[in-house]
């Protein structure tokens, strides 16, 4: 994988408010989603979130077409269950234009949902904005590194040591009295 730095500068920042990271330095934990099988799928339940639900600006939209699964087969994915404001990324996309791939999200509904395979949950540190990585993930310059390495030719995706090893900027808060 080339080494690549994505330009997110903008006018008037300096050296000293923002310092280049990797993802993974930001994310404490990434957590996969579950392998459901179609007979997994219950008429009323457990939300169910998947790769496809990401959209742009970190919108996470079900559309009408809502699934769902049983709460005995969330509670045996206890790590799986995310809950209101979890970070979400998708890295699969079933469209070689990889359009949706590398998104990342911010589930908003107040009911807890599982996630699936292909759609990742992400514990940050405190010391990234989770509203920044959405823009970030949204950038030309990250859109086009992500399509330009991602894998596959008909479901493709990123691997998670790929995404995680994207370079990021991380601001310092800055306080002025």
């Amino acid at each position: 994988m080339e080494e690549t730095v994505l330009n997110c500068d903008s006018p008037g920042e300096s050296s000293d408010v923002a310092r280049l990271c990797r993802i993974g330095d930001v994310v404490e934990k990434i957590t996969g989603g579950c392998s459901t099988k179609k007979t997994d799928y219950i008429s009323d339940g457990v939300l169910v979130l998947n790769k496809g639900h990401i959209k742009g600006y970190g919108i996470v939209d079900l559309g009408d077409h809502e699934r769902f699964v049983s709460v005995k087969y969330a509670n045996d994915n206890p790590t799986r269950v995310v809950k209101k404001d979890t970070v979400l990324v998708t890295l699969r996309d079933l469209s070689v234009k990889a359009d949706f791939l590398g998104l990342i999200g911010t589930y908003k509904r107040h009911q807890d949902a599982l996630i699936t395979q292909g759609m990742y949950s992400l514990d940050l540190g405190e010391e990234i904005f989770a509203p920044y990585l959405v823009y970030y993930s949204n950038s030309p310059g990250y859109r086009a590194y992500v399509k330009r390495n991602k894998i596959g030719s008909t479901q493709v995706h990123l691997r998670n040591g790929q995404f995680l090893d994207i370079k990021i900027r991380r601001f310092q808060v800055i306080t002025a009295i």
